[in-house]
């Protein structure tokens, strides 16, 4: 009984220490003062075991735990070793690939498929939760499933299926619109501060929903809609394929978006706690500060094509693409070129 209690002891520390090392050395946000080239980068891929294959989103639950929506499945990270759930260890996870997670406001994962299940996993298990008119056996009828899936701002769970937007509270999906239409193929679904919900389509742009109205907005510079982020207020930013713009309130504008960010083709948006806007693109990575100043990477310094971005718990950035992982986190001391004093380079 002793030896069991010590070993339990044992791995629970092991644990700890695991998720701390998700941090990697730092307690802080990454510093807005440095360049991308300045932050410390670390990788995995299928070199160093990751086992998921192309990324498509990333998230963390309140234990510390990494979770990565991947091609191969979902993968969960501890900081030291990565650990691959799929249907052939897991039946009750569905087959393909995982699409996009995100926590609820009681930290409970969810986990959007390739097929048409949304599903929770809490206390070891994966539960179905949309949709409920098709239980096991797995259906492959993509058509019927949601397509994109985000947090609320109240914790709740935003569903995006075809027919129309879903908010998901206390166990019951409810529609979103009941006047106008929001149907269609949907690639991202957010909520801004102010309680708009937007939804942004394959096709035909992007739909806000106001008191259950739901209108399209005019003005984008692409039909094809990637990835929305709220800001604050009414603010929303939108990624579409033929560049960045932002809804200030009263409309469409690419005012405050740098030059070459307003004509690139956008994959994905994320905001740090400092505020700076991060955005993948074709050529990179980059960054918009407060003052709209924007810094760019370059597509060598990420794992391919980045599909997620995501801070964590400690301020460290995350970016899953179509070759890996990647960290970014402070460097403790900065190394400068061509600068000299009396008592050599500094």
């Amino acid at each position: 009984m002793n030896g069991s209690r010590i070993l339990r002891k044992v791995r629970r520390a092991l644990l700890l220490c695991a998720c701390a090392v998700l941090g990697l050395r730092t307690l802080s946000a990454l510093d807005p003062n440095h360049t991308i080239g300045q932050y410390i980068a670390t990788r995995w891929s299928s070199r160093d075991s990751f086992p998921g294959g192309t990324i498509n989103a990333i998230a963390q639950t309140p234990d510390g735990y990494l979770w990565i929506g991947a091609e191969n499945g979902l993968v969960r990270f501890d900081g030291i070793s990565f650990r691959l759930f799929d249907h052939a260890n897991t039946p009750t996870l569905p087959p393909g690939h995982v699409l996009g997670l995100v926590v609820d406001s009681e930290g409970v994962l969810w986990v959007r498929m390739e097929s048409p299940y949304l599903l929770r996993y809490r206390e070891g298990r994966f539960e179905q939760t949309y949709p409920v008119e098709l239980p096991p056996p797995f259906s492959p009828d993509r058509e019927r499933g949601a397509t994109a899936v985000a947090r609320g701002v109240r914790g709740d769970i935003l569903i995006a299926p075809p027919n129309g937007p879903l908010r998901y509270r206390a166990g019951k999906s409810t529609p979103l619109v009941s006047s106008g239409s929001a149907a269609g193929l949907a690639m991202s679904i957010a909520e801004a501060a102010e309680g708009a919900v937007w939804i942004g389509m394959r096709d035909t742009g992007v739909y806000c929903v106001r008191a259950g109205r739901a209108s399209q907005v005019t003005g984008l510079p692409d039909q094809k809609v990637n990835a929305l982020l709220p800001g604050t207020g009414a603010e929303l930013w939108i990624g579409t394929d033929s560049g960045l713009v932002r809804w200030d309130g009263y409309g469409i504008t690419d005012r405050g978006v740098p030059g070459p960010l307003a004509r690139s083709p956008i994959l994905a948006l994320a905001r740090d706690r400092d505020s700076n806007i991060w955005m993948s693109t074709p050529a990179g990575v980059a960054r918009i500060d407060s003052n709209g100043v924007a810094i760019q990477g370059t597509a060598g310094s990420v794992p391919g094509a980045v599909r997620a971005i995501f801070e964590d718990r400690e301020g460290n950035l995350w970016f899953g693409g179509t070759t890996g992982l990647m960290q970014f986190r402070d460097a403790p001391f900065l190394t400068y070129t061509g600068v000299a004093g009396e008592g050599g380079s500094v």
